[in-house]
């Protein structure tokens, strides 16, 4: 299976590479583009002030101006990747900038990598993929086999998975998984067959009770989450406070 055939593609790999390297970003590259985000607030209230004043405060946001800009021109260009790298059998973090690669860490060999097919945790009608211990929300049964079969067998990682039998981890069938894949997708489904070599049997024999349990239309997800309200308000006061302290210092 190659990445142009996956039924999506996704916003966390990076494709250039393919197919000899996988860039899956980290949540450290995350991270670097909220931080820019972010920085860009008191980046344009600092132009803003440093166009309207004169004097010492002028001098003073220009400096801020002058600070800041870089700053977030870096964390915008910083990418941190997670990279599968079939030439060498390894997988490493990479940092880059511009295109440039700066800093490889945590050099392992392919195999070690932890690959897990699973549900998400907040809405069991979702999936989600866990790689190198981080989870990456896919969607539907179907694309979240589809992801974890492309990497087992592109990379030649042992794929798991958490669906079938939970909380239990089995070993997945990648042949048989493929199989299903391709009678799913002719059917044009939502849900698939997961077969576990340990207990292929049983699995089959509860297939169809499964597949009614994983319905998504039993599973209803709230309009809004609280949870989600509270996340958004986490950098307000940092901002806040650096409002006022820009202001008390430009009054001096």
């Amino acid at each position: 299976m190659q990445y142009s055939q996956l039924s999506k593609q996704y916003k966390f790999i990076n494709p250039i590479g393919l197919p000899g390297q996988l860039r899956i970003a980290t949540k450290r590259h995350y991270f670097c583009k909220v931080s820019c985000f972010l920085g860009l607030i008191p980046l344009c209230a600092s132009v803003l002030m440093a166009l309207t004043l004169d004097g010492n405060q002028q001098f003073f946001y220009q400096a801020v101006v002058a600070l800041l800009l870089p700053t977030v021109i870096l964390l915008g260009l910083c990418q941190h990747y997670l990279v599968l790298d079939c030439a060498t059998n390894q997988r490493f973090v990479q940092l880059q900038l511009l295109g440039y690669c700066c800093k490889k860490n945590n050099c392992e060999s392919l195999q070690s990598t932890e690959l897990i097919l699973l549900h998400n945790v907040n809405d069991r009608s979702q999936y989600c993929m866990r790689l190198n211990g981080t989870s990456y929300m896919i969607g539907t049964l179907v694309d979240a086999s589809e992801l974890v079969l492309f990497i087992s067998q592109n990379f030649n990682i042992t794929a798991r998975e958490q669906v079938t039998d939970f909380p239990t981890i089995h070993t997945l069938d990648t042949h048989a998984l493929a199989t299903s894949l391709a009678e799913s997708g002719s059917q044009s489904i939502s849900t698939i067959d997961i077969p576990d070599s340990n207990s292929l049997h049983e699995h089959k024999a509860n297939a169809k009770q499964k597949n009614t349990i994983d319905l998504p239309s039993m599973f209803i997800q709230p309009l809004w989450q609280v949870r989600i309200g509270f996340r958004l308000l986490y950098p307000l006061p940092f901002i806040l406070l650096f409002c006022f302290s820009m202001k008390f210092i430009g009054g001096l």
